[in-house]
């Protein structure tokens, strides 16, 4: 049996085919607010063809962010509905116009002006300009970001354009994790090829057997607003680490075995073995009030000067 999912969003369509077994993914530019479904049709017809085959033998699943969109006469399933479904991690979505999570299923509205609208937009659809590094762009993202999240899943997966477009330095994105999770210990992980919808499209609605995805490993995450007594074990020291509220600060983990340890009134006593497989922690110890104000872009500024105090930026 064949069978093709869709994962619409608003400058992409991402496609999983499934024939008889083997799996290929594509993606393709498709923007819906200047396209139609017909438009979609056509594209995915083309995409078939090109592996000789035809539409009517192929069984479509259509999955969107927001676009209502009727493919082939089967409608689109949104994200969100497909995210109710619970795993073991918490999974994020978020792109310029979409916020979703397992935990809280929803689209923000950004309630941007009208210049961030068509700043944001024009991003989306020119997305084959390269960043040039514009702070412009981080704020209009931090701006969306009205509660974080305080998850009880340890590990934490992103996706959407900004966290899986290579262009962006990684310090920018974790600018903005740290303002999307709150208070705890997290595995930071990448979604990079926006695979995970398509992923779970088909766990939900096919009986198809599925490989679980490896996700890229970005970073851990220790945010607290509150003090927390840390140390770090090796095999022949022991590092205690005093960080004060409102700080930042990047550890590369450069040792194979590395074990941590923390606690705070906000925490249970934990103790972790690192995966050296991470790049390293990003120790976050601001307030909400300190992450938001001047619109990020000093905090911004902060953690990149954390970043490079600890001759770490290029590690990351």
């Amino acid at each position: 049996m064949i069978i093709l999912s869709l994962f619409i969003t608003s400058n992409k369509v991402f496609l999983l085919l499934n024939n008889n077994g083997k799996f290929l993914n594509e993606v393709f530019p498709f923007y819906p607010f200047f396209q139609s479904n017909y438009d979609l049709e056509f594209l995915i017809n083309s995409y078939l063809k090109s592996l000789s085959l035809e539409s009517s033998n192929v069984s479509v699943i259509p999955i969107s962010t927001i676009f209502n969109y009727e493919v082939f006469g089967k409608k689109s399933n949104y994200l969100s509905i497909e995210l109710n479904n619970k795993n073991d991690f918490l999974y994020i979505y978020f792109d310029n116009l979409t916020f979703y999570s397992v935990e809280n299923a929803s689209t923000t509205s950004f309630g941007f002006t009208n210049r961030s609208d068509n700043f944001i937009s024009n991003r989306s659809v020119y997305s084959c300009n390269k960043f040039n590094g514009d702070l412009e762009e981080v704020v209009y993202f931090s701006k969306a970001i009205n509660k974080p999240y305080c998850s009880t899943f340890q590990r934490v997966v992103l996706g959407g354009d900004y966290f899986n477009n290579a262009e962006i330095p990684n310090e920018f994105k974790l600018n903005l994790i740290t303002e999307l999770l709150e208070k705890g210990f997290y595995e930071i992980y990448i979604d990079q090829d926006n695979a995970y919808p398509n992923f779970l499209n088909f766990r939900n609605n096919t009986s198809v057997p599925l490989k679980s995805i490896d996700f890229q490993k970005f970073c851990y995450l220790l945010s607290s607003d509150k003090p927390v007594e840390m140390l770090l074990e090796s095999k022949s020291t022991q590092k205690y680490l005093n960080l004060k509220i409102n700080e930042t600060y990047f550890l590369h983990i450069n040792q194979e075995e590395l074990k941590f340890k923390y606690k705070s009134k906000l925490f249970k006593n934990k103790e972790i073995l690192l995966n050296s497989k991470f790049p390293g922690i990003f120790f976050d110890f601001r307030t909400i009030m300190e992450k938001k104000s001047n619109l990020g872009i000093e905090n911004l500024r902060r953690v990149l000067l954390s970043i490079e105090q600890n001759n770490d930026y290029s590690s990351l």
